[in-house]
């Protein structure tokens, strides 16, 4: 969370006081129009979509190699175009959490009442996404040459 307070408090720095309300120094709020559930649903399903595609490409050893961040960098890039509208897109706590903390701290106005809906639907999309676990029965990877399990 250290990082994304940095990054919330760099904001500032960098915009000045017309940052703090200008959407809670690059903070996540749900935006005119939706509901707390449909902000909730849209954090869930970017999340089981991010980690069904990191456990796809980055976990299991039958991925084709070489494409993981590719793919999950576009993963990541679409969701955000699609739930952004809706949620601001943050699919993760710490990402909201930073923004939050920072305009707190410079005395802005922080929306806390909706920071547990970025908790609440990134877990519920983490374990929707184990289901790749009982679905795909990924193999484990190996160890890069010269390193066993045992020696860690």
């Amino acid at each position: 969370m250290g990082g994304a307070l940095g990054s919330g408090l760099l904001v500032i720095v960098i915009f000045g006081s017309s940052a703090l309300t200008a959407n809670v120094s690059g903070g996540t709020v749900v935006q005119p129009g939706h509901t707390y559930l449909q902000a909730g649903v849209a954090e869930a399903l970017g999340t089981a979509l991010l980690l069904f595609t990191i456990m796809a490409l980055a976990v299991d050893a039958r991925a084709p190699t070489g494409w993981a961040g590719l793919v999950i960098g576009l993963v990541v890039a679409c969701e955000i175009m699609v739930i952004g509208p809706i949620s601001n897109g943050s699919v993760n706590p710490a990402r909201t959490f930073g923004p939050y903390a920072a305009t707190t701290i410079f005395g802005g106005h922080t929306p806390w009442q909706e920071f547990w809906l970025y908790w609440v639907g990134p877990v519920i999309g983490a374990v929707v996404a184990e289901a790749y676990v009982f679905v795909a029965h990924p193999q484990p990877s190996t160890p890069p040459p010269g390193r066993t399990p045992e020696a860690e």
